[in-house]
C-alpha cells in the first residue's frame, strides 16, 4: 500500500472501535477560531483579494466593450468576485485545517478529517526529533521584523519530529497546538521509541529540503 494512501474507511472503523480490534485510539484537531478572527480573516480576504478580482473583471469587460462599464455591469463584476473569492477562502481554509485532523491507531497514523492519508508505522523507519534550525528567506526575515513571532516559529521547529518513511519520503509532524495533539506527539514517541534518533544529523539536501517544509505534509523523495 502506497505510503499516505486514503484511509477513509479504516478511519472510520478506528472510530467505531472495529480497527484491527483495537477500541481505544488517540486524535487530535485543530481549535475553532473565535468569531472575530473569522470576521477579521474574511472582511481582509475580500478586500485583497475579492478587490482584485473585481478590477480585473472590470477591466476585461471595459476593455472587450470598448467602453466604461455601466452601474449594472459594475454590480455583477462586484457580486461575481465576492462569490469567487468567498468560494477560494472556503477551498483554502478547508485544505489547510485538513492537515491538523490525525489518529493514532496500533498500528496506523490517520492524516485528514476524513482519513485521506494513511502511514502504517511499520513504514516509519526513523523518528528525529527537532527539525533543522536553518529556514527560508520569507521566514528568517522574521528574525528582524518580528523577532517573537521568529522566535515562537524555532520553537515550534525545536519541538516537532521528521518521520522518515521506507519510501525514502519524510514528513515535518507538528501537532502540538492541536486539541489532543501533545498527547497523540507522545504517544506516537512511546509506541515507536525504538526509532527515536535524537543524535541524527541531516544531510544537506534534507536541510534545505526541511528549510521550507510545510507542518504535517509529505515532502516526496
Amino acid at each position: 500500500m502506497r505510503i499516505g494512501a486514503p484511509a477513509s474507511r479504516l478511519l472510520q472503523r478506528a472510530k467505531t472501535g472495529t480497527f484491527g480490534g483495537v477500541k481505544e485510539m488517540i486524535s487530535c484537531h485543530p481549535e475553532r477560531a473565535p468569531l472575530w478572527q473569522i470576521i477579521g480573516v474574511s472582511l481582509l480576504w475580500a478586500a485583497t483579494v475579492g478587490g482584485l478580482i473585481f478590477l480585473a473583471l472590470l477591466f476585461s469587460l471595459e476593455v472587450t466593450a470598448g467602453s466604461p462599464a455601466s452601474p449594472r455591469v459594475k454590480w455583477a463584476a462586484m457580486i461575481t468576485a465576492a462569490l469567487v473569492s468567498a468560494l477560494i477562502l472556503v477551498i483554502f481554509v478547508r485544505w489547510d485545517r485538513d492537515r491538523w485532523h490525525w489518529v493514532l491507531t496500533e498500528d496506523c497514523l490517520i492524516g485528514g478529517k476524513k482519513g485521506r492519508h494513511m502511514f502504517p508505522l511499520a513504514s516509519i523507519v526513523k523518528i528525529v526529533p527537532g527539525l533543522p534550525t536553518k529556514v527560508g528567506v520569507f521566514l528568517a526575515l522574521n528574525r528582524f521584523v518580528h523577532p517573537g513571532l521568529f522566535a515562537a516559529l524555532m520553537v515550534e521547529r525545536k519541538h516537532a519530529v521528521v518521520l522518515k518513511f521506507v519510501d525514502g519520503s519524510c514528513m515535518a509532524f507538528h501537532v502540538n497546538p492541536c486539541v489532543g495533539g501533545v498527547s497523540l506527539m507522545n504517544a506516537l514517541r512511546e509506541r515507536l521509541g525504538d526509532r527515536l534518533d535524537p543524535l541524527y544529523e541531516y544531510s544537506l539536501d534534507e536541510v534545505e529540503a526541511l528549510k521550507y517544509a510545510d507542518w504535517n505534509r509529505v515532502i516526496r523523495a
